[in-house]
């Protein structure tokens, strides 16, 4: 039953006619009905003031109910982002972050996600670059041996310098072949190790930026957070003001009864 249909009830009119507090009909004249339609037009008032608070009390419950949800959700892609950064920092390079289930977090996970491809690469360079020097100290170990064999063939010509002169000559030349070429592979592995010391610092330097995207998420949650509770406040303060119109109307009903 509407409203209107129960101060009609109230008044024992069915709209059409006004009867009088003491059961008798009333005329044209009568001092009662505009004080009456007054209290009515009040009535109506408070009524739509009821609802439009109701409407807006229903409004922020489901702003604040939206936010919580953001909210828990960005603080589920952080915990899990987490996780995954843990893992990457204790050297498992293998572990990738979750699908994010937040735009916000969707950021941050492409950001991170980007740092860590870089340092994969950073360590497939790296292992590469070690593999090399490994290569090239084999090799110039080969060459000191060579050397040495060289060497000991020079003893062998002085021994034999009468009948080996133009021996020893060529002797010596392929040690002096050698020795250059054993200058030009140390200086190889120096710039490969001077390489390695340049991608270190720059995975370093990315490491600080993914730390200071970490920062600002958590600056974020901390505004969500600001602000559910002042949507909460608000919800409070609208309920009060509903439970206010809510009495006035009834105290208007009791008017007309």
């Amino acid at each position: 039953m509407s409203l209107w249909d129960r101060l009609r009830r109230s008044d024992g009119t069915s709209g059409d006619e006004t009867v009088a507090r003491d059961g008798g009909p009333l005329g044209d004249d009568s001092e009662a009905e505009p004080a009456e339609s007054d209290l009515r037009e009040r009535l109506r008032t408070v009524v739509e003031e009821r609802d439009e608070a109701r409407a807006s009390v229903d409004r922020l419950e489901s702003e604040l109910a939206a936010q919580r949800r953001e909210r828990a959700t960005l603080e589920r892609d952080v915990t899990a982002l987490g996780e995954t950064i843990d893992d990457n920092a204790a050297g498992d390079l293998s572990v990738s972050p979750p699908t994010p289930e937040s735009n916000r977090g969707a950021q941050l996970f492409e950001a991170y996600e980007a740092l860590l491809t870089e340092w994969r690469g950073t360590v497939e360079r790296m292992a590469s670059f070690g593999e090399q020097v490994t290569s090239s100290t084999m090799h110039v170990d080969d060459r000191l041996d060579s050397v040495k064999a060289a060497s000991r063939d020079v003893d062998d010509a002085v021994d034999e310098i009468s009948s080996g002169a133009a021996r020893q000559s060529d002797n010596i030349g392929a040690i002096s072949d050698e020795m250059r070429s054993l200058s030009a592979t140390i200086e190889e592995i120096a710039t490969s190790a001077n390489e390695v010391a340049d991608t270190s610092r720059e995975a370093a330097r990315r490491g600080s930026s993914a730390e200071a995207a970490a920062a600002s998420a958590v600056t974020e949650l901390d505004e969500l957070r600001d602000h559910a509770d002042e949507t909460v406040e608000e919800v409070h303060e609208t309920r009060e003001t509903v439970e206010s119109s809510t009495e006035e109307v009834e105290r208007a009903i009791e008017e007309l009864d």
